[in-house]
């Protein structure tokens, strides 16, 4: 079951991630290599069409042009969350979110190039504790066996 008709957000990445290619691609079509200049075009299409949606009870990953794919985390599966902040995006205030789940098809979602860092992980700090309270959710980890 799906809960992604009742979004309580919607995030973008950020269109800086085109910014590399596409300043490589002009610099190249200079060099009488003008089809270079369809890639970064293509990239921010894809962009414009990935996006996070944190619904109730998941957070949802769309990705693709063409071919669309839906990946689904529950909040009571989160295991950890990190950031991390290249030296560019810390520049233009982004960040880069890793969450890592014990979720068995989608281990790790990687948050890319994404505006309010520090909201964003409170956000889902607080509904994975909410969640795992809520379900009564112990975590049990074997390491080094």
């Amino acid at each position: 079951m799906s809960y992604s008709d009742n979004n309580e957000f919607i995030l973008r990445p950020s269109y800086w991630l085109v910014f590399p290619s596409a300043v490589l691609a002009i610099a190249l079509s200079f060099f009488q290599f003008p089809f270079l200049l369809i890639y970064p075009i293509y990239r921010a299409i894809e962009i414009y069409f990935w996006r996070y949606e944190f619904n109730e009870m998941t957070v949802t990953e769309r990705t693709g042009v063409f071919s669309v794919e839906r990946r689904e985390m529950y909040y009571s599966r989160i295991k950890s969350i990190s950031i991390h902040e290249p030296f560019i995006f810390r520049l233009v205030g982004l960040c880069n979110i890793h969450v890592i789940s014990s979720e068995p098809n989608m281990q790790n979602l990687y948050l890319n190039a994404i505006p309010h860092r520090e909201k964003v992980k409170k956000y889902l700090s607080g509904k994975y504790y909410n969640w795992r309270k809520e379900e009564g959710v112990k975590e049990f980890d074997l390491y080094n066996l």
